[in-house]
């Protein structure tokens, strides 16, 4: 759970800059102690995540507190990144928010499953 008394980090993978924005707007009017930074693809949260650190560096990458991720995407898309999320014990604590319109039928236990 997170802690409101302190800043937390909010990693928002979306494409639509129209759902970003909405998505911000939630947190700027309940939250003000969330930092919220995008990745515009799913390809562009990993690095963002996992970085093209080098081996001395891995585990000294600062994490995001919770994924705000959207799933229907250009590229690795967010099925893609739930993939590598699932893959990944060093982020394994960290929450993930499935936001999609998508009703495709059994979508959303496909991104439970994954970790979502």
């Amino acid at each position: 759970m997170i802690d409101n008394r302190r800043p937390y980090w909010v990693l928002i993978v979306e494409d639509d800059p129209n759902h970003v924005l909405l998505i911000k707007a939630v947190f700027a009017h309940f939250d003000s102690n969330a930092h919220i930074t995008v990745a515009n693809s799913a390809e562009e949260a990993v690095i963002q995540i996992a970085g093209p650190w080098t081996d001395s560096d891995v585990g000294q990458a600062e994490l995001p507190d919770v994924i705000v991720l959207d799933i229907k995407m250009a590229g690795m898309g967010g099925l893609g990144f739930l993939r590598w999320y699932a893959g990944d014990l060093r982020i394994a604590h960290v929450p993930v928010v499935v936001f999609t319109a998508s009703q495709e039928p059994g979508l959303e236990r496909l991104c439970v499953s994954l970790g979502a």
